[in-house]
């Protein structure tokens, strides 16, 4: 009766490992792969992303398409400061995370023209003359152009910490409480999240992330920290 015991607890052990090598050996842990156009675009500073993602799509070799979840990572202007290098970053089911970098042209934010001291003399002296008139309705055009404000999107997370074991899975995006701004909807506020930081479900540790999102305008917002602890089971 022991020697029964004895085997039949072998038998489960062994079965009990095999289960756990064919878990180990189907598990997903390859990213997505990122492909870009070829041609060269350029992106100004500030404008709207989407020219960025146009022609982006991504391939997963489980899931298929997963071009809806590219994400623009990060925008390095490079040190010649008329180039950007472009993080993508797309995400699989499995939450394997692909990227891919992209040279693109690139435009600083416009700024004012200084004036030079000649055009300040003729253009105050035209101002001089309008004010003779005008005085009241240029006080109150003033007053109404300095109280404008620019306004900031928000974004807010679930909570600011989870923990998870090895091998669990985690949707970045799935901690997202609301992004909103004065302008755009949700659904475009949610193409302009951006994510810092970088995890691994499938080792142990703790990891920070960062995340921001951007309006039409190109405002960003305050930046939210989250943790990620990944424990050993």
């Amino acid at each position: 009766m022991k020697k029964a015991i004895t085997i039949l607890l072998i038998l489960t052990t062994f079965a009990t490992g095999a289960l756990c090598v064919l878990s180990r050996m189907t598990r997903d842990t390859k990213a997505p792969v990122i492909s870009v156009p070829t041609e060269m675009i350029t992106y100004e500073e500030g404008s709207d992303k989407t020219l960025l993602l146009a022609g982006v799509t991504a391939t997963d070799d489980r899931d298929g398409d997963v071009t809806a979840n590219v994400r623009i990572y990060d925008i390095a202007v490079m040190e010649d400061g008329h180039s950007a290098q472009i993080i993508y970053a797309a995400y699989d089911s499995s939450y394997n995370l692909g990227k891919r970098f992209r040279t693109v042209g690139y435009k600083p934010a416009r700024k004012n023209v200084d004036m030079t001291d000649e055009m300040y003399d003729i253009i105050s002296d035209d101002i001089d003359v309008a004010n003779k008139s005008t005085t009241e309705v240029t006080t109150e055009a003033t007053t109404e152009a300095t109280t404008e404000e620019v306004t900031f999107p928000y974004i807010t997370l679930t909570s600011d910490s989870k923990s998870i074991n090895v091998g669990e899975d985690f949707d970045p995006m799935s901690v997202i409480d609301e992004v909103e701004d004065d302008n755009d909807d949700r659904n475009s506020l949610f193409n302009r999240i951006d994510l810092e930081g970088e995890f691994d479900t499938n080792s142990a540790g703790t990891y920070n992330l960062i995340y921001s999102v951007r309006d039409s305008e190109g405002n960003r917002s305050k930046e939210v920290k989250f943790t990620l602890t990944v424990k050993e089971q």
